[in-house]
């Protein structure tokens, strides 16, 4: 009997709308003709006994086919503005009605969205394996250019990657060039679905121009080799005090652009990354946001939340920080920039790469995570440096790891 992969989204609720309960399982293994001849097809766990009248139980998993035309009567996986539930559809002229047993939801068409269509259910289907990477190569530094260093990692192995290409020459590196095509194509096949990778980069100013490095980059990588673009973050740096700059704007800002493979991020814990409310623990009259369809809600007493949802931009301290071993590197990025990543997108026992690890700052903030890791750097000194620094930094505590 022939078994296809099939992307796991987690567990879904079948009574109210819950947000849905990930697992690090990625894909899982279900007979060909329990699929049949569908294509873009998902799998979820059900929670809860409210379709048990149409055959779907607790804890069986459904197959859905990934559609947004659905009939009356199809029982369908729904997101309900930031929530999620499976049940018989329905619609009238403006509202959707979502209806099980016990749970009836109606509600307008824009604050509903229908990801698929349920087209059969299976009770205990495999855990698809991912490819194991070879336990040598684990928490080492490995000395290569990145492409062909990544060629010898399997397929799908690889939970994160967050680095910073050496981008328009800026540095000086021995005279290595770097082809950010081909390290693209390499890190979309080592990644796993729903896996990131969390680039640091800028563009050179020549002749008053942007080389638009970035720019370029993040088209080529999600129209020719595969990503979404999930986010792009703007790291602003808070560099020397009392600089100023005859013909331009001092740069105070670098782009991190983030790279999605497949359709959503397999593990995502923005928890860590909470920042502090400028007003949190008080009472305040607020909310009256204006909606995408022009109408405003009105202004509510709120309590305000002593934490709050990290934005896109994204301070660090420059200046101070690491140690002066980590600065015999001449571009590095602030210690706290891969703790970040790492506690966000790496499960506790994920992996994490940096195919241009330099200094080390990843893979020291990684190991002191409890994660396990990767290096790779075309340069021996560099990876001299950044070995060095895994061995005499990471026992005396030096990257800032908490929130």
């Amino acid at each position: 009997m022939r078994f296809l992969k099939v992307p796991y989204i987690g567990n879904i609720s079948a009574g109210v709308p819950r947000e849905i309960g990930r697992e690090v399982t990625q894909e899982y293994l279900f007979p060909s003709d329990v699929i049949g001849p569908k294509k873009n097809v998902l799998c979820a766990r059900v929670k809860g006994n409210s379709m048990t009248v149409f055959g779907i139980r607790d804890q069986e998993f459904i197959l859905l086919a990934k559609t947004r035309r659905v009939k009356k009567g199809d029982v369908v996986v729904a997101k309900v503005k930031d929530k999620y539930t499976i049940k018989p559809y329905q619609a009238t002229d403006d509202h959707i009605i979502l209806a099980s047993s016990n749970v009836h939801i109606k509600d307008k068409r824009e604050n509903i969205t229908i990801l698929g269509k349920v087209f059969n259910t299976y009770k205990t289907p495999e855990p698809a394996k991912t490819d194991a990477i070879n336990t040598a190569r684990l928490n080492k530094v490995l000395v290569g250019a990145a492409e062909e260093v990544l060629k010898e990692l399997p397929a799908r192995s690889i939970d994160l990657v967050v680095t910073s290409p050496p981008y328009d020459k800026i540095r000086d590196y021995h005279g290595f060039d770097l082809d950010l095509h081909t390290i693209g194509q390499e890190l979309f096949r080592v990644l796993k679905d729903g896996s990131v990778v969390a680039m640091v980069i800028q563009d050179q100013t020549k002749n008053f121009g942007k080389s638009l490095t970035s720019f370029r980059t993040i088209i080529d990588w999600c129209d020719t080799i595969g990503f979404k673009l999930f986010e792009t973050v703007i790291y602003r740096k808070y560099g020397a005090e009392g600089a100023w700059w005859n013909k331009r704007f001092r740069v105070d800002h670098e782009y991190i652009p983030i790279f999605l493979k497949g359709d959503r991020p397999a593990y995502f814990n923005k928890e860590e990354l909470k920042i502090p409310s400028k007003h949190g623990g008080k009472t305040m009259r607020g909310g009256g946001t204006r909606l995408t369809n022009g109408k405003r809600i009105d202004t509510r007493r709120m309590i305000i939340n002593a934490k709050k949802c990290r934005g896109t931009v994204w301070e660090y301290l420059t200046a101070g920080d690491g140690t002066r071993l980590k600065h015999k590197h001449p571009a590095t990025f602030p210690d706290r920039l891969p703790v970040d990543f790492i506690k966000c997108f790496c499960p506790q026992d994920g992996i994490v790469l940096d195919p241009m690890c330099g200094s080390g700052t990843t893979l020291l903030a990684a190991k002191e995570l409890g994660r396990k890791y990767i290096g790779i750097d075309i340069s021996q000194k560099y990876c001299d440096l950044a070995s060095r620094r895994l061995g005499e930094e990471s026992t005396n505590q030096k990257l800032p790891l908490a929130s």
